[in-house]
């Protein structure tokens, strides 16, 4: 399969497990309310019963809704669940924090450590910042609706005062001669300190889930780097057969790349995962020659009009070779933009090129670079019937073929990148002469 989807696939089935897992932690919580509420029923707690019932009610919507989504996929994106079970997590306990408050303090960790299953950024910032927003808001609405139990503070106001009674109207009483108003002293001795765990706690997940991200954008970025050079290689094993082009795969691929990076800095119809595309799918224009025979691809003399009529049918073979061995290997964008430069890099833009004798821009733009490095290289390479051109003779003859073989709107390219072809060109002859001389 295509390791893209192939990857998907094993993320999708991942994610999934999470949101059991998340859903069943969900679930353990509430039956934890549930136990607080008919505890609180017994008078074991200190909280008002009609809100903490309200609480239980409201927790069991709030998990309920996650499960059905879970159950029914047609109700919610499976890519999108995990955002409404982290929401539902956060309005969960904000509920919890806010009406059953001292009892259910730890529920703050709650949303980081559901999170923690999901390799997904966003969930983890959303939690993490909801948490830390959860630590502040939910005293000043506990207030708000006087259900704050300010017991917990007893240890805090015996340190401040020896002489202090535990008792919750103590506590209230001690609190109103503190110079701080009563918001902000609840603000300051309970959400702040509770803000700075969840903060730190946050920068903990996150850290580590960025390590745990990190690990496995790498393996991805290798399983791409191995497919991208078993093509590569393919490529050579084929151009290996035809005796006459050299380094043809390599030459042209440099000067696409070359091409490509110039255009980018202006165009704006496409997107630059189409432009790195188009890099990637450059040494594949010629795989339709492995259905040459050798005795016409390897010729060391100029082709009869038969045999070149031969030769122009690779165009089509590599469209099909490539049609058939990747489409379950790589994505639909990539194969599109392959095909078009293997079937169409011979198309001239006055309509006499072939296969198809298309014009102007009915050629694929991929195609238009595509045709500019083959040319250049074709020109500037040694061939049994041509000596090589130097780079500013074939840059000549590919300035004067604007309109006729070539696309007139990649002058201005061409023109700006022929100063690192050339360069390119240089490096590589003296790199050849080199090699020739050893």
């Amino acid at each position: 399969m295509e390791i893209e989807k192939e990857l998907q696939k094993l993320r999708q089935a991942d994610e999934k497990i999470s949101n059991r897992y998340v859903l069943i932690a969900l679930t353990a919580n509430f039956l934890t309310l549930v136990i607080a509420w008919i505890i609180n029923e017994f008078n074991l707690f200190h909280i008002e019963k009609n809100l903490c019932r309200i609480c239980v009610i409201i927790s069991f919507i709030f998990t309920l809704l996650p499960w059905i989504y879970y159950a029914c996929p047609g109700l919610v994106k499976p890519d999108k669940l995990k955002y409404f079970i982290s929401f539902h997590i956060l309005f969960l306990t904000l509920f919890a924090v806010s009406l059953m408050n001292v009892h259910v303090t730890l529920f703050l960790i709650f949303p980081l450590l559901t999170a923690t299953h999901y390799h997904s950024k966003a969930v983890l910032r959303i939690s993490a910042i909801g948490g830390c927003i959860i630590a502040v808001v939910a005293p000043l609405i506990s207030i708000r609706l006087h259900t704050f139990d300010s017991t917990f503070l007893v240890y805090l106001f015996k340190m401040l005062n020896p002489e202090y009674i535990s008792g919750s109207k103590i506590v209230d009483e001690y609190i109103q001669t503190l110079p701080l108003s009563p918001l902000l002293g609840f603000t300051f001795f309970y959400g702040l300190p509770h803000f700075l765990t969840m903060a730190g706690f946050s920068i903990i997940v996150l850290t580590v889930n960025k390590s745990r991200n990190e690990s496995l954008e790498a393996r991805v970025t290798d399983l791409k780097n191995i497919k991208d050079n078993i093509l590569f290689s393919v490529a050579n094993i084929i151009e290996n057969r035809d005796l006459s082009t050299g380094s043809h795969v390599k030459r042209t691929s440099e000067i696409v790349r070359i091409l490509v990076l110039e255009i980018m800095k202006t165009d704006r119809k496409h997107s630059s995962t189409f432009w790195t595309h188009v890099i990637k799918a450059a040494p594949m224009h010629d795989l339709g020659k492995i259905a040459i025979p050798d005795g016409i691809l390897r010729k060391p003399a100029k082709l009869t009009p038969e045999e070149f009529e031969i030769i122009k049918t690779h165009a089509q073979k590599s469209c099909d070779i490539i049609d058939q061995v990747l489409k379950d290997i790589e994505n639909d964008e990539f194969l599109t933009i392959a095909k078009n430069i293997a079937k169409h890099h011979h198309e001239r833009f006055d309509g006499s090129g072939y296969p198809s004798h298309l014009k102007g821009n009915e050629i694929p733009v991929e195609a238009r670079v595509m045709a500019i490095a083959d040319v250049f290289d074709a020109l500037c390479s040694e061939r049994p019937y041509k000596k090589p051109q130097t780079p500013e003779e074939a840059a000549a003859i590919i300035n004067e073929s604007m309109g006729t073989h070539f696309d007139p709107g990649l002058l201005n390219v061409f023109k700006a990148c022929y100063p690192q072809l050339k360069e390119y060109y240089e490096i590589e002859n003296s790199s050849a002469a080199f090699k020739h001389n050893l």
